[in-house]
């Protein structure tokens, strides 16, 4: 954020709960066709052919920055005021790190099967060494977030149970 410039701050530091990284955003395929238990070799074909068939560019030049927080993950300029991706933790799908080409890749499906489709992103982190501890950050988070939602559940009393959500209270 325009925190982490102001103070002269790496990129990675994290600001006010938050992490930064600095990224290259390829853009996302709707609704992807892969099963999530696929091969990694199998991924990085598919994400292969949409560049051929130009839904995702081969080379992305501009830097952007990847926020992950409590709240969710967003990625944009810094000092843009609205976001290119802002989605809610709960919305996270999956996630995986994949090395293609000496590019180190964060694949994050997004979306919500009750109210809308899933998309992959395509993410390449600029700095190699963060590549693994952004999954380790997306990962802790959402335990963490996890954990507080039972916690909040069994405090006020509520069952947890496996129900899909709705898209419209009762």
């Amino acid at each position: 954020t325009a925190l982490t410039h102001y103070f002269g701050l790496p990129e990675f530091t994290i600001v006010r709960g938050s992490a930064e990284y600095p990224i290259k955003y390829y853009g996302f395929i709707r609704e992807p066709q892969y099963h999530a238990t696929a091969p990694q070799s199998e991924l990085l074909n598919y994400i292969d052919d949409a560049k051929r068939h130009r839904v995702l560019p081969w080379t992305v030049e501009s830097t952007v920055v990847l926020t992950v927080s409590m709240y969710g993950v967003k990625v944009g300029e810094p000092s843009a005021r609205s976001p290119m991706i802002r989605q809610p933790l709960h919305n996270i799908a999956s996630f995986c790190y994949a090395l293609d080409d000496d590019k180190h890749l964060l694949l994050l499906v997004t979306g919500d099967d009750v109210n809308g489709p899933f998309y992959l992103h395509v993410i390449e982190l600029v700095v190699t060494s963060e590549a693994m501890d952004v999954c380790r950050l997306l990962k802790a988070t959402i335990d963490e977030a996890h954990r507080r939602s039972v916690q909040r559940l069994v405090a006020n009393g509520d069952s947890v149970r496996d129900e899909p959500r709705r898209a419209v209270p009762p």
